[in-house]
């Protein structure tokens, strides 16, 4: 609820304390406390003004409004279609890299069952589509740890399995990556931009396994 209402007063927002707290209905003690546990968990960042504050709701606070909102929808609307859809734009050349490291492509032959072709479709979701991590349920989610190697620490990855037209896949999400959450990266056995005929600007399903 205390995210939800940050997110509600705009992005960012310099607001106090009080504020929060008397749409929340709580004191203003016990609203610092919630702001707290949101930044302490990375879901909002908060600089302290010379008269309040500014709160930002980081990309990780609105994947966890996504998935709540799917989770309504459920409720209410009855289950919906876990399908995707985005636009082919052309990545930071950064997918080719890690994809080629050892120590990601074993986990993903032993989680995903096949070794990840080195390279990432990467897609802008279209207006009004929901993120993977707010449709697919935590037990069909599978974890690629981090590791080290030649002195660097590589980051952990989240895995969505799916298909894209027939051909299996998985949205990959990285700890630490450089887009924000309108842009989703797919990875593949195969190349997929040439197995299925892809250009810049092209509309793609990309229909997640649940």
């Amino acid at each position: 609820m205390a995210l939800k209402a940050v997110a509600l007063y705009g992005n960012p927002v310099e607001c106090s304390t009080s504020d929060i707290g008397e749409r929340l209905g709580l004191s203003p003690q016990s609203a610092s406390r919630y702001l707290s546990i949101l930044e302490d968990d990375g879901l909002i960042e908060r600089t302290l003004l010379p008269r309040g504050q500014r709160l930002t709701v980081t990309d990780e606070g609105y994947m966890r409004l996504r998935r709540e909102y799917a989770e309504y929808r459920r409720i209410f609307e009855g289950e919906e279609e876990h399908v995707v859809r985005g636009e082919v734009v052309e990545g930071l050349g950064e997918g080719r890299y890690y994809m080629s490291l050892e120590g990601y492509q074993a986990q993903f032959e032993e989680e995903l069952g096949y070794r990840a072709y080195p390279g990432t479709l990467n897609l802008r979701l279209l207006d009004g589509q929901t993120h993977p991590s707010a449709l697919v349920p935590g037990e069909s989610v599978k974890r690629v740890e981090g590791f080290e190697e030649e002195s660097r620490t590589f980051g952990s990855v989240v895995c969505y399995e799916a298909e894209v037209e027939g051909v299996k896949s998985a949205v990959v999400t990285p700890e630490r990556s450089h887009h924000d959450s309108s842009i989703i990266e797919v990875i593949s056995g195969l190349k997929l931009r040439e197995k299925l005929g892809l250009d810049t600007g092209d509309v793609v399903e990309v229909e997640l396994c649940c």
